[in-house]
């Protein structure tokens, strides 16, 4: 199974079908999965199982989910994406903008905003991607920059993390740990699938809206204009 196809099905139909699979099958799975997620997957597993497919996981994989699965899961910390793109304050905007473009193995999400680290590798700022389109090629990251950007500590609960992005209208937020060093991106899309309510994303999924379009308009068919009476 796709990677992307599982994690669109509901936690009831995710469960039963990871029992039914092997855990070599599970771990390949979990592999090719967004680390958030994969962290989420295997927590629901039976307990005789997690090590086993952790196991089998491949090591970059393996250690990203370990993380997470140490930070409550209704945390900044059990919410964030751990892949996200960075570099240095002396990046040009046309460097930055390759490295998103290259970034392809990160949700689309995380990409919308570049986070500069210093050289201790903490957080220093961001600069949108629309920033880094407008800007010449060969402006510095640095003259872009918000230099004081909203973060959030790992331990922060949902609530402070669905507050902070409604009342600063974001589409992602750094986590950061006490030193200021980023260790994820929170997005707003896991933010809203953490709040929706269980009930909610049980239910069928809604149809996709179809746009009723007019044929187009033949002036053949238009009425012949009345003649004037003499």
């Amino acid at each position: 199974m796709e990677a992307d196809v599982f994690e669109e099905l509901d936690p009831d139909k995710a469960s039963r079908l990871l029992n039914d699979m092997a855990d070599d099958e599970v771990a390949a799975l979990m592999g090719r999965m967004r680390a958030d997620d994969a962290a989420d997957a295997i927590a629901d597993l039976r307990q005789s199982r997690r090590r086993r497919v952790l196991e089998l996981m491949p090591g970059p994989q393996r250690t990203k989910v370990i993380t997470l699965m140490g930070f409550n899961p209704d945390s900044a910390g059990g919410l964030m994406n751990v892949d996200f793109v960075s570099c240095a304050a002396s990046t040009t905007a046309g460097m930055a903008l390759a490295l998103i473009a290259g970034a392809t193995t990160i949700q689309p999400e995380a990409l919308v905003k570049m986070h500069v680290l210093d050289e201790d590798n903490r957080l220093a700022g961001v600069v949108s991607v629309i920033d880094l389109l407008q800007a010449e090629p060969g402006q510095t990251v640095e003259a872009l920059m918000d230099c004081d950007p909203i973060r959030i500590g790992a331990e922060a609960d949902l609530t402070d993390v669905a507050l902070l992005m409604a009342d600063f209208n974001l589409y992602s937020i750094p986590v950061v740990d006490g030193q200021d060093r980023v260790l994820g991106v929170v997005t707003v899309d896991d933010v809203l699938e953490a709040t929706i309510p269980e009930d909610w994303r049980r239910r069928e999924p809604a149809p996709r809206p179809v746009r009723e379009i007019a044929p187009p308009y033949d002036d053949r068919d238009a009425p012949a204009p009345e003649s004037e009476a003499p």
